[in-house]
């Protein structure tokens, strides 16, 4: 059968290009006839795994027997893709929020589950669901809405969590597919875990909760009198104010900006624990099955998807997103440090933990639900 992906890029740069490089391989095996068809230039790593689309986008559409649409920024370039049976693989919260964050900032951070309706809009300015500049809410509200409209136009919406299951089925019932996402080969053998040293991959924005790691790092440095280290893989609007509370905090800390896979591998390996301090319901938090494949648990709070794989206490810790924030945290990053320190087993844990999350099982369950919205619409 012939596939027809759609990508905004088709670089490997972001997360749901870097999914795409992982699934196109194995889906060419299965015998899918797979094209490609990005915003961009299509001159990237993506376009170098199948064969280029022609120019003409529309006869490319006309001969597939299913699309893939996999994280689109033009809604023009989508809606000529929804001409054939389509299915959405949702990273986000696509058409269900209008900020995009899913997550109220006062009077304290607390996730949202309404559905995308009237409601919101009072809500979005009272409750502080995201940026008040009016060209961003403008922009934002209408692209959402749109997006919102979309959906009942696709035959499937894939999700990687049972969180973005609800969260899909409240504005889409009965179109829904759970299909748990993987964690990729590790590129490193595990590597000696040092005591006291805590990895942050991630982009540094507010709503990763970076500046609340580096609290909770020095509130536990001053508890224990022990030098904490932080590590610091990516980079964002954040990471001068980061630099800065580490040094004004006295937390030793080390900023790598974005590594090539082996390298991140290579880093993430040493960690007493990777901390996943995010502020909104993280879709799934797939940093964190990276981690686990190389035998470092996680610490984070319980929001989004992170519950679908992290279990409090078997491969790390997770703690309530409520009440003073710093201590919670500082407690989890704690219990990490105790049990790295007494021998016990949340690294070990966290490779079997991982291991459940299989691109096999990912694939064949993704396979079948392509072949059913081709068949449905036939």
């Amino acid at each position: 059968m012939r596939l027809l992906v759609a990508t905004h890029s088709s670089h490997t740069r972001g997360g749901a290009e870097r999914y795409l490089g992982g699934v196109l391989p194995p889906l060419q095996k299965m015998g899918w006839e797979v094209h490609l068809a990005s915003e961009d230039d299509a001159s990237g790593e993506l376009a170098r795994l199948v064969p280029t689309t022609p120019s003409q986008l529309n006869d490319e559409v006309d001969a597939a027997d299913v699309v893939l649409v996999n994280g689109l920024y033009s809604l023009r370039f989508e809606e000529r893709l929804l001409r054939r049976p389509a299915v959405l693989f949702a990273h986000n919260y696509y058409g269900t929020c209008l900020s995009g964050e899913k997550r109220h900032r006062w009077p304290s951070p607390v996730c949202c589950e309404r559905a995308l309706g009237p409601a919101c809009f009072p809500l979005y300015f009272a409750r502080g669901c995201g940026s008040a500049t009016p060209l961003f809410v403008v922009d934002s509200a209408r692209r959402q809405l749109a997006r919102r409209r979309l959906l009942g136009r696709y035959q499937r919406i894939v999700v990687g969590s049972e969180h973005m299951r609800r969260e899909f089925e409240r504005h889409v019932p009965g179109r829904v597919v759970h299909v748990p996402l993987f964690a990729p080969a590790a590129t490193v053998d595990h590597e000696p875990r040092k005591s006291g040293r805590f990895v942050f991959v991630g982009r540094m924005t507010p709503v990763k909760g970076g500046l609340l790691l580096v609290r909770a790092a020095a509130e536990l440095q001053r508890q224990l009198g022990v030098r904490i280290e932080l590590v610091f893989i990516g980079e964002g609007s954040e990471q001068r104010r980061l630099e800065a509370l580490c040094r004004s905090s006295g937390i030793s800390s080390w900023f790598t900006g974005w590594l090539e896979p082996l390298e991140r591998d290579r880093i993430l390996a040493t960690a007493c624990a990777l901390v996943l301090p995010s502020l909104w319901p993280e879709p799934f938090g797939l940093v964190g099955l990276e981690a686990g494949r190389v035998g470092v648990p996680t610490v984070a709070f319980a929001v989004g998807g992170i519950p679908d794989w992290l279990v409090d206490g078997v491969n790390g810790a997770l703690v309530p997103l409520r009440g003073d924030l710093v201590m919670a945290l500082s407690s989890g990053m704690r219990r990490a440090l105790v049990d790295f320190g007494q021998g016990g087993a949340w690294g070990s844990n966290a490779s079997a933990r991982a291991a459940v999350f299989s691109l096999e099982a990912h694939i064949a369950k993704l396979s079948e639900v392509l072949r059913q919205a081709a068949e449905i619409a036939q």
